[in-house]
This record gives structure tokens, C-alpha cells and sequence, in this order.
């Protein structure tokens, strides 16, 4: 069993707790309308996609909404998407033509279920192609484009007993199913499949949550590209997450909610093991890590929203990539806001989406979009030879490891090694010329930096137990 580290960070005392951080422009979309984006991405020129939903006069009547901005988020277009029963735009994906994909459910007038579908759009917002899926009650919360030019929808499936299943759709290009892949839980379970990406090898993993009270926590399921399993974890632990990302060293990252009701993140291995976890916030304060970037230099964002009773604020919580706290940013008005969605953009800034209650002095509900420029740098040295250059074995050891080097680094000039905090470590080691020996290591996570004469080269995280 691998050790795992668990840390509540309470934020209101070890950080900076700052109001708005370095924000490029901060703009609400809908006019009278209640509007609230729940995606958004980026297209080759540089301007942005939105989706969400928008109502006039009823909660219940709701239809897709998108709008296209330029770089400083000006609006070019508006499209509203007239459907009878209403629909829902849940997330964006834009392809490499600038042309998008969106997900999202339909609904319908004769009976109470929600219809999936799955649409293309051109760069103008013209349709496409539009997909229903049979059998009709699936619901889908996001798409990703994997690297045959197909795709892969995630959501959850409910069957004629109305008891639900994760469920994940393959397509081709043009949005025809190739294979599905049901995902079966405990009876009475509640689940759904939050977010799904393709590895760098090409495999499919997703992360889903289970709201049932002796199964609640979250999955993670690991598939091959034709959709066989290669295995599942089980974290019956409380927390839900919301988004997961894969590291430069093929590890994962999942954010969401805890079961504090706190952000949290969660490191764990290529096979789904815990490595560390982290929960942020005062535990009198409710708080959603709703969406998840890392930079490429490892420094880690979670945006989402913090309440104190009633009212949200949009929240943006900056950690390195240890998962150590640096900073904590507040958006809004005096009442509700929040961001569903993030995006770390081409000129390396960040782009939140969701929804403000008051930023046009109304309770009107408006889409909500904030960039902000917090000096995020292009891939450094460490990160670029990070995953290629150096290999750890065993890990987890017992206290020794070997440092292999996979490819020419030159002549070792300084060796460091670091645990979990980032402090410096003192261990024995031996430099040959193709490794390094390291022993004497107590219990803990560390990293390795070796340094030639010309650059530093940083190895994966590696456990001691």
C-alpha cells in the first residue's frame, strides 16, 4: 500500500488572500436575459467560444446559448438555439478548423426524460450535425477530441428502472457511435461520469463521483482506445471530483469537493493510486473547486466558487505543483457569483466563465468571464526534460532508489533532493555516469534535480514508505 498525505489547509492563515488578482478584463454577457455559461475554449485566432443556457421568463424554459468574443472578450456573435422543452449547453470543445463540438441535454415537452446530444457547429455558429443516442436518457458533461479525429463523450446513463450507470460514448469524426462502454455501480448508487481525457498513450481515463451515503466518494476507470477495461479504483472517501488532467509524468490530478465541503486536490500514480490530497478552505465556509489547469511549470489552478451563507463568489485558488498553497483570488459583487469553467489561453493567461448576479447593478443572472494575467511562464527547463530524461526505480522503495539517466544529460555536477514541501533533504548518494544511487531516505515524497553545467533536469515524484 503506498502512503498517502493528507493535509487541510486552513486559508485564511498560512497565504496571501488577495481580491481580483491581476484581472485583463472582467465582462457579464446576456443583457435582460439570465444567462450562465458552463464552457468555453479558445479558437486559433485567438477568440473564445461560450456555452451555457439562457431563460427570459421561466427557470424552466432554457435554451442553448453561445456567444463568440474576440481576445478581449468583446462579443462577435450571439447564437440562441430555440429548442421545444429547452436544452442546455454543458461544455465546448473547439477543433482545430474552428469549427466546435458542444454537449448537452435536450428536453422534452411529452416526457420527463433528458435527451443527450452531441452537435457540431462551423466557426459562425451555423449547425452542422446534431446525434441523439439511443437508448434516449443519456446525459453528457463533457467531450474531448482524442487523436484519431474522433471523439469521447462522458456522463451517465439511466435505464428503465430509472437506476443509473457512468457511461462513456466513442465516435468517429462525424459524431456516429463506434462502441460504448456502461459502467455498472452498486444498487442505488447515484453516479455520473464527470470528465473523461485521452492519455498520452492513448488510453481513455475517466473520473466519476457516487452520491450514495455508503459509496459516496469518487472512480477512476482506465480504458483501452477500443474501450476494454484496464482497471478501476474505487476512492469511497467522501470527496466528489469534478475534473481530472494527466501530468508531464503520466500521473493524474483530480479536483472537486470534499467532504468538508472544501476544494480539494487529489495526486495520484498512473495506476490510480493516492499520493497526496489536499483540502482547502475553513470548514464554516462552503467551497467548489469546479475546473482544474496546471501550467508547465507545475504550478496548479483550481477556480470554482466560496459561499459565507447564501452568497458565492467566483474563487481561484493557486497551489504548486506539491499542492502547497500560494494564493487565493475572490471575483464578484455583493451577491452571487461563480465559474464553471477555466481555460489557460495561448498567450498564457487564464479565462474563467460562469455566472454574476450584480455585476450590471441587477439580480438578473449574466454570464460571467474573467481573465486574468498572473505572469504564468512558457515550459521551462526542469518540465522539458521532466519526463523524458530522468527515470526513478523502485517506487515506491524501501530508502533506495536509482536515478537512471534515459538519455545524455552530460556531466552531473549537482545533485538536490526535495520532499513534499519543497524543503532540501539530506540523503547518501553515488554519481556514475549513466545514474545516481540515493539511500538513506526516511518515509515521504521527494523529487530529484540534477544539474550539468548548463541546465537542470527534475524527476517524477517518488515514495518512500
Amino acid at each position: 500500500m503506498k502512503s498517502l498525505t493528507t493535509i487541510f489547509v486552513l486559508t485564511i492563515c498560512f497565504h496571501l488572500i488577495l481580491v481580483g488578482q491581476n484581472t485583463v478584463f472582467e465582462n457579464v454577457y446576456g443583457g435582460s436575459e439570465k444567462v450562465r455559461f458552463l464552457g468555453v475554449d479558445e479558437m486559433q485566432s485567438g477568440d473564445f467560444v461560450l456555452v451555457g443556457f439562457s431563460n427570459v421568463d421561466s427557470l424552466f424554459s432554457v435554451h442553448r446559448y453561445i456567444v463568440k468574443t474576440n481576445s478581449a472578450g468583446d462579443t462577435l456573435w450571439t447564437k440562441k438555439i430555440l429548442t421545444p422543452g429547452g436544452a442546455v449547453a454543458q461544455a465546448v470543445k473547439v477543433l482545430p478548423d474552428d469549427s466546435f463540438v458542444t454537449i448537452g441535454l435536450i428536453h422534452t415537452l411529452s416526457t420527463p426524460i433528458s435527451i443527450g446530444y452531441f452537435s457540431k457547429f462551423d466557426e459562425l455558429g451555423n449547425l452542422l450535425w446534431e446525434h441523439t443516442y439511443d437508448p434516449e436518457n443519456y446525459r453528457f458533461n463533457n467531450v474531448i477530441q482524442t487523436e484519431d479525429g474522433g471523439f469521447v463523450l462522458s456522463g451517465y446513463y439511466t435505464d428503465s428502472e430509472n437506476e443509473l450507470a457512468y457511461n462513456i460514448i466513442k465516435t468517429d469524426a462525424s459524431g456516429n457511435r463506434i462502441w460504448s462502454y456502461l459502467i455498472e455501480t452498486p444498487d442505488d448508487v447515484l453516479p455520473s461520469a464527470v470528465d473523461v481525457l485521452e492519455t498520452q498513450e492513448g488510453a481513455i481515463v475517466l473520473a466519476g463521483t457516487v452520491l450514495e451515503l455508503a459509496y459516496q466518494g469518487g472512480y477512476m476507470i482506465k480504458l483501452t482506445p477500443s474501450g476494454d477495461l484496464l482497471w478501476r479504483k474505487n476512492y469511497y472517501d467522501g470527496n466528489r471530483p469534478k475534473r481530472i488532467i494527466q501530468t508531464a509524468s503520466n500521473e493524474y490530478l483530480l479536483s472537486g469537493q470534499s467532504k468538508t465541503h472544501n476544494s480539494y486536490l487529489l495526486k495520484v500514480d498512473e495506476n490510480g493510486e493516492k499520493l497526496w490530497e489536499y483540502i482547502y478552505g475553513d470548514p464554516q465556509n462552503f467551497a467548489i473547486s469546479n475546473d482544474l489547469v496546471q501550467t508547465q511549470n507545475g504550478d496548479i489552478y483550481m477556480s470554482g466558487f466560496i459561499s459565507e451563507g447564501t452568497i458565492w463568489d467566483g474563487h481561484l485558488i493557486k497551489t504548486n505543483e506539491m499542492g502547497l498553497l500560494q494564493w487565493e483570488s475572490f471575483y464578484g459583487g455583493e451577491y452571487s457569483d461563480r465559474f464553471d469553467k477555466m481555460i489557460l489561453t495561448s498567450d498564457l493567461k487564464l479565462l474563467m466563465a460562469g455566472y454574476s448576479n450584480d455585476l450590471q447593478n441587477t439580480v438578473i443572472t449574466s454570464g460571467y468571464v474573467v481573465k486574468i494575467d498572473d505572469n504564468i511562464s512558457a515550459l521551462s527547463i526542469d518540465e522539458k526534460y521532466k519526463s523524458n530524461k530522468l527515470s526513478i526505480q523502485p517506487n515506491p522503495s524501501s530508502g533506495a532508489v536509482t536515478v537512471s539517466f534515459i538519455s545524455d544529460i552530460g556531466q552531473v555536477k549537482q545533485i538536490e533532493i526535495y520532499n513534499i514541501d519543497g524543503k532540501l533533504c539530506t540523503a547518501n548518494h553515488q554519481i556514475h555516469s549513466d545514474r545516481i544511487e540515493i539511500n538513506g531516505l526516511t518515509k515521504g515524497l521527494y523529487f530529484v534535480k540534477i544539474y550539468n553545467s548548463q541546465q537542470a533536469f527534475r524527476s517524477e515524484l517518488f515514495i518512500v514508505k
